[in-house]
């Protein structure tokens, strides 16, 4: 949650991100940008959404979490998904391995709007792994 309400909702093109439903982003110039409205540390927060999501075994909680216009790149699939059907169904095999993840690694970067969390993280699902992750933000009222 920004500091003026609005809700930052994951949009992605990641190998594992999510959230709900986006409105179109338009570009502005570099100095009409204005300064954040979340701080990194609480754009780093937003991935313990999705792992809480993750926590609950629920196929369906997950893929609420993702943007309505999204590209999921899935860590453990060559399949991009692009909808909420197929992001479900993704998600129902990935969940029986009760995966966590914790973050290892992040660099946040910042624009009008949207912000994107990208590095490294390390997933426990049987075995434990790491991955590269990739998520993108945007900003959306409520």
């Amino acid at each position: 949650m920004s500091r003026d309400g609005r809700k930052f909702i994951f949009c992605a093109f990641p190998y594992l991100s999510s959230l709900l439903q986006t409105r179109s982003y338009v570009s502005t110039p570099f100095a009409a940008r204005v300064a954040p409205v979340i701080s990194d540390a609480e754009v780093n927060g937003l991935f313990g959404l999705w792992n809480d999501a993750l926590a609950t075994l629920d196929p369906d909680t997950v893929a609420k979490r993702y943007a309505s216009k999204t590209i999921l790149l899935p860590t453990v699939s060559d399949v991009p998904r692009t909808d909420y059907e197929s992001i479900k169904s993704y998600f129902v095999d990935f969940l029986q391995k009760k995966p966590q993840g914790v973050i290892l690694e992040s660099k946040v970067i910042q624009g009008e709007d949207w912000a994107m969390d990208a590095g490294i993280y390390e997933f426990t699902m049987g075995a434990t792994v790491c991955y590269f992750f990739n998520e993108f933000f945007e900003l959306v009222d409520d």
